[in-house]
């Protein structure tokens, strides 16, 4: 009896167990269940860099018209986007895109769904020559960030990226801090760590995209200890602020009062891992250090940063040039490498010396000239954007007289609106003459936006009549643009 009974008490036991394991593995194949994108191809157009139809990132001209297709077994529907922007009437397993006119990189991608569950695949495809592509080009499309195979589109090998440590040390081998099979980098949760790659550009434009926290790059070098280090004197990044912080700089010395009046912070020193005291200078909208009480940008952020020669930072969040642009002495020339933490980050581009101003433009439109909190006052005007524009310039842009008009042979310029210099844009006037004409005293404005420059050589801003004319600048205590959450 005792044998018999520990004979059923085994039986029974082995039939929990398998019960369990069962059950277990039904379980687990259940939460697994999902779409599946098992082929990719691309056909059409004109393609370079293109030696199969499965290959994911090449060259395309303008006017190349290209089919996208997956096979996504169990897959309810296809969402499509263009550069993270959805394409209008694509549902199916297939999208047929025309490339558009002019210079440009397309992301373009298709998510692939099933109840709540997802799969996702990427294509990049770009009409820039060699010359003209990043230095530093990654979206990740081949979903992965180290051990990579692929090539970009200029048929050149991706970036290898590194991993440190949460205090910055960097790790010999990848711990897979990101999960990038999206075709995007999501940090893993609870996982603490940064990732690292090499490049010497202080000076050019840095473009990344990211949700749920702060997008910057810095420059920085390799202490002894193998450690990406931020030590005073080499060290400066820019928050592309996703709320209000707008940039940061650390720097060794006494920090002029002056530059700490108004909003900005405190005299600060402290010593910071050992080095000596050192100071932070701050521009930032009335919060604390470290940007505690940052509001977030729902959905993706596209941030954009320029470091000019002459010290200048110029931040812009999602096309909007950023409150908190500013000038200063250079502090940091020497570079080894740009890093990010942020929890979500793609289209990952660095341009080496080489500044990717808004496009020279000149339009005749409404425009926000005041806005303190809940007040605003819309005024019409030639709306300036770009680099170097000239007074022929817009004369030839905007193309009425009536509105602006530009005598060569006298090198004068006529302007019967107002004239409005962008976040960013520069006006040059070389031995010429401006005149603005209204009909009464003040009506013209001539409005100068944050970081706009207006670069007057040899020349001269007047009125046509008795009737004279306003300036406005921004305030450094301005409002004009918080990106929304902030």
């Amino acid at each position: 009896m005792v044998k018999f009974e520990k004979t059923i008490t085994t039986v029974v036991a082995c039939a929990i167990f398998s019960a369990i394991f069962i059950v277990a593995g039904v379980s687990d194949d259940t939460a697994q269940a999902g779409p599946v994108i098992k082929d990719w191809s691309s056909k059409g157009g004109n393609p370079r860099n293109k030696t199969s139809p499965a290959d994911r990132m090449y060259l395309v001209r303008s006017g190349d018209k290209i089919t996208f297709i997956v096979k996504a077994d169990g897959a309810e529907k296809c969402a499509w986007q263009i550069n993270k922007r959805a394409a209008p009437g694509a549902s199916g397993n297939s999208l047929t895109w025309t490339v558009p006119a002019g210079k440009g990189i397309w992301e373009i991608h298709v998510k692939a769904v099933a109840g709540k569950e997802e799969a996702h695949h990427e294509w990049v495809v770009s009409t820039l020559s060699k010359d003209e592509a990043p230095d530093i080009f990654d979206y990740f499309s081949d979903g992965k960030y180290y051990g990579r195979t692929d090539t970009d589109p200029w048929g050149r090998k991706l970036p290898e990226w590194g991993e440190t440590d949460d205090h910055d040390y960097i790790l010999k081998k990848p711990k897979d801090i990101y999960d990038a099979k999206d075709a995007f980098l999501r940090k893993k949760p609870k996982v603490k760590g940064h990732l690292f790659l090499p490049s010497t550009a202080v000076y050019g434009t840095w473009r990344i995209k990211y949700k749920g926290s702060l997008g910057y790059y810095f420059v920085a070098t390799r202490d002894r200890s193998n450690r990406i280090q931020s030590r005073p004197g080499i060290y400066c990044y820019a928050h592309a602020g996703t709320g209000w912080y707008a940039g940061h700089f650390w720097f060794k010395g006494r920090t002029p009062p002056e530059l700490f009046k108004g909003r900005f912070q405190k005299n600060i020193k402290y010593t910071c891992y050992g080095y000596p005291r050192r100071q932070s200078f701050a521009w930032r909208r009335a919060i604390s250090e470290y940007g505690s009480s940052l509001g977030l940008v729902p959905g993706w952020v596209d941030a954009k940063i320029i470091h000019a020669p002459d010290g200048a930072f110029y931040i812009w969040v999602n096309g909007r040039i950023m409150p908190g642009t500013f000038n200063m002495d250079n502090l940091a020339k020497v570079s080894e490498f740009i890093r990010f933490g942020n929890l979500t980050v793609d289209n990952v581009e660095v341009y080496k010396d080489r500044y990717i101003f808004p496009d020279k433009s000149a339009v005749f439109k409404d425009y926000q000239s005041v806005k303190v909190k809940k007040h605003e006052v819309i005024r019409k005007g030639i709306v300036i954007n770009g680099r170097g524009v000239s007074l022929a310039d817009v004369a030839a842009i905007v193309g009425n007289k009536s509105l602006f008009s530009y005598d060569k042979a006298a090198k004068t310029a006529v302007c019967r609106t107002d004239l409005v210099l962008n976040g960013a844009a520069e006006l040059v006037l070389n031995g010429e003459t401006l005149k603005m004409h209204g009909e009464t005293p003040g009506q013209r404005h001539i409005r100068i936006f944050e970081a706009a420059t207006l670069k007057l050589e040899n020349a001269t801003i007047t009125s046509t009549n008795e009737n004279h004319y306003q300036w406005r600048f921004t305030s450094p205590y301005n409002t004009e643009y918080v990106p929304a959450g902030g």
